[in-house]
This record gives C-alpha cells, structure tokens and sequence, in this order.
C-alpha cells in the first residue's frame, strides 16, 4: 500500500524541525528528546518506504531529505557517544 502524503509529510516536517531548531540543543533537555523521538521515527518511515516516496520527490527535495536524515543520525550519534562517555566515567560501584 503506498504511503499516505499526509503521514509522508509529518514525519518530513519532523525531522526538518529537528534538524532546524532542535538538534543543536543539549540533549539533556526536555525539548531536544521530544524532537529527536519524532525525527528517528520519521527518518525509520521513511527509509522502510524509500522506494514508493522517492519517485514522488524531485532530485533536490530526495537530496535535502537524504541530507536532513544524515544530519540528524549524525547528531544522534554524537548524542551517544556523549552518554556513552559519561556512563564510563561514572563509578562502577557507589558503595566501594
């Protein structure tokens, strides 16, 4: 079944708002989480429907999303590898 225009476009502006406004934040905060959610699910959408949206998109818009997603997984990597850091910096035992 291809995908609807409307759930096609809400996981776009998703990650559009991600990588415009939020993903420069800290990641600690509230704001950065309940964007960066949306935009991994949106990125997931439409890699899993790449091959019905594509054909709808012109050269530039498949090239600015492909862009949008590489940002954003980019960001969420650093995001992880930042916690990551912390959590190997932490005491293994509290009580030692």
């Amino acid at each position: 079944m291809k995908p609807s225009t409307f759930t096609v476009s809400d996981h776009i502006e998703a990650i559009r708002m991600f990588t415009t406004f939020y993903m420069y934040e800290d990641p600690q905060s509230k704001s950065f989480l309940e964007n960066a959610l949306p935009a991994c699910t949106g990125a997931k959408y439409i890699s899993d429907n790449w091959d019905q949206i594509y054909p709808s998109l012109s050269d530039q818009e498949a090239e600015k999303l492909v862009d949008m997603v590489d940002r954003a997984a980019d960001r969420m990597e650093e995001y992880k590898r930042d916690l990551l850091g912390r959590m190997e910096q932490e005491p293994e035992n509290e009580w030692d």
